[in-house]
């Protein structure tokens, strides 16, 4: 049914495992809609729900089905899902948004919402700098850097950039 399709879509959007809570609120359906949804997609076996979990969480049993389901998305479509998801991300986990930086980054950049995708990049790259993760903190504060780029050059701009380059020297070095 077209429904199911735009629920598997949706997940795909939000990623290889994607909290319940998160899917309601990025597919706009109501309770009843999308566990019928989630029930059709699980008998299908493209998605499962993982064990365990304090609240429902599912994941996509093939990476492959959620590849398929992502690139059958429509780009605008694809953006518009990125920033409901980064939003309900924000929304739902406020106390998780560090925790989440790199994945808040992502769906951010891939909407096209440059500001908040920077200062999440910047984010996931002080993260893995506090873990010794020094070469995906170089990673994530390139991506950050290339985006400001393309932003006003601003004071406010000038010392994020500043300040990030300072974070990716300190991990260049540590490398």
């Amino acid at each position: 049914a077209e429904r199911d399709k735009q629920v598997l879509q949706t997940a795909a959007v939000i990623g290889k495992r994607f909290p319940e809570a998160v899917l309601r609120r990025v597919a706009g359906l109501d309770g009843v809609e999308l566990l019928e949804a989630l029930r059709v997609l699980t008998e299908s076996e493209f998605v499962f729900e993982e064990p365990g979990r304090a609240e429902s969480e599912f994941a996509f049993k093939h990476r492959l089905t959620q590849e398929v389901a992502y690139e059958s998305c429509l780009t605008t479509r694809r953006r518009a899902l990125h920033a409901a998801a980064g939003h309900a991300l924000e929304t739902l986990y406020p106390e998780w948004l560090v925790e989440r930086s790199e994945e808040l980054a992502h769906h951010y950049t891939e909407a096209g919402l440059t500001e908040q995708a920077v200062r999440y990049w910047h984010h996931a790259g002080h993260k893995a700098i506090e873990r010794s993760a020094h070469v995906e903190a170089i990673a994530h504060l390139r991506q950050g850097l290339a985006l400001l780029q393309t932003l006003p050059e601003t004071r406010e701009r000038v010392q994020q950039e500043v300040d990030m380059l300072i974070a990716l020297g300190a991990s260049l070095i540590a490398t």
